[in-house]
């Protein structure tokens, strides 16, 4: 009974904290997403801000300018990839008919064989071969229209979504801009909030936490340029048009945790053996192998030396983030683990013992 009246009160304190951890989540955190990706920004400016002000240059002027600078480079990439996109769509589109063509006289030839094969099975088997291909053939028919509906829905949520896209990019850009020209006021008021005894250590956890986000963007952009050239020089060789585009929005779904090139290069392997050329397939197919490879064997490794963790635990950190939060849980729990273990070497925590 004693103990379980010590534990009582821990447990009392997790499930508060649990939700309250939920509620903000839930409610709280949806309308200040835009103002603490400004303040992420924000903070990756500060260095570059204070250069320009130590040269002469007014604060606001340097914010201004690096917040307007950086704003527009991040607007332009895609610009540049859909215009390039654009381009390799209107040559898609000419050569639509032809390869409809192609395709339909590749599919009719697969099905004849498969349908040859199918009566050379024994009865049992054939009529349940049969009646496979039949639902294999009902939604390949049944793919265009899919696909079209599901485009379609996709562009009416763009649509409806789009003032508040609008609202949360201007919104954004203006939180940038204030907060980058006011920094130092702003880390101010924010430590005049905390209790005088918490103040240190939450200007160390500031620290930490800056450092462990800009380990874990490095590697991201490691890993997304290995991918990127390993990609450009794959489409090169195997003589694709628009290499560059194609290669560039590639890595950029690499980099989203669990998607992978595999999304994009499986597809069409697929599509290049359907219409009979296997050696791009086969090269697609075989680039998409070792990029995966190399970049499973290198992600742990590099995420742990650039966050400043073991690769044991970064990888355990991946894992255990993916099951709980999905994408999302692959680039917190990382950075959250990287904090967990940086609080226990200062002392504020004891999570295990240090043998």
């Amino acid at each position: 009974m004693a103990r379980a009246a010590k534990l009582l009160p821990i447990l009392l304190t997790a499930a508060v904290s649990l939700g309250a951890l939920w509620l903000f989540v839930r409610f709280l955190l949806p309308p200040l997403v835009p103002f603490l990706a400004a303040f992420a920004l924000a903070a990756a400016l500060e260095g570059s801000v204070k250069a320009l002000v130590r040269r002469g240059l007014p604060r606001r002027v340097a914010a201004a300018g690096l917040t307007l600078l950086t704003l527009s480079l991040l607007c332009a990439l895609p610009v540049l990839m859909v215009g390039q996109l654009a381009s390799l769509s209107s040559a898609l589109a000419r050569e639509a008919p032809r390869l409809a063509l192609a395709a339909a006289e590749r599919l009719g030839a697969l099905e004849m064989y498969l349908s040859r094969f199918a009566e050379s099975l024994p009865e049992g088997l054939s009529g349940a071969f049969h009646s496979a291909l039949r639902s294999a053939e009902d939604t390949l028919r049944a793919l265009p229209g899919t696909l079209s509906a599901r485009l379609l829905a996709l562009c009416a949520r763009m649509a409806q979504n789009g003032p508040g896209i609008f609202l949360f990019a201007v919104t954004f850009f203006l939180g940038t801009y204030f907060l980058s020209a006011s920094f130092p006021a702003v880390l101010s008021f924010l430590r005049a909030q905390l209790p005088e005894r918490l103040r240190c250590r939450a200007g160390e956890l500031l620290g930490d936490v800056r450092a462990n986000f800009g380990g874990w963007l490095r590697a991201q952009l490691i890993l997304s340029a290995m991918t990127f050239v390993e990609l450009l020089v794959l489409f090169a060789l195997l003589g694709i048009r628009g290499a560059l585009p194609l290669a560039a929005v590639t890595a950029l779904i690499d980099a989203l945790p669990v998607f992978g090139t595999g999304i994009v290069l499986l597809p069409w392997a697929g599509i290049e053996l359907l219409f009979g050329r296997v050696g791009r397939a086969l090269g697609l197919l075989c680039g998409w192998a070792l990029g995966a490879l190399g970049r499973n064997l290198l992600q742990a490794k590099l995420l742990g030396d650039q966050i400043g963790i073991h690769p044991l635990l970064s990888l355990f950190s991946l894992y255990v983030g993916w099951h709980v939060w999905g994408v999302g849980g692959m680039i917190v729990f990382p950075l959250l683990a990287a904090s967990l273990q940086q609080l226990g070497e200062r002392g504020v925590i004891r999570l295990w013992k240090t043998p």
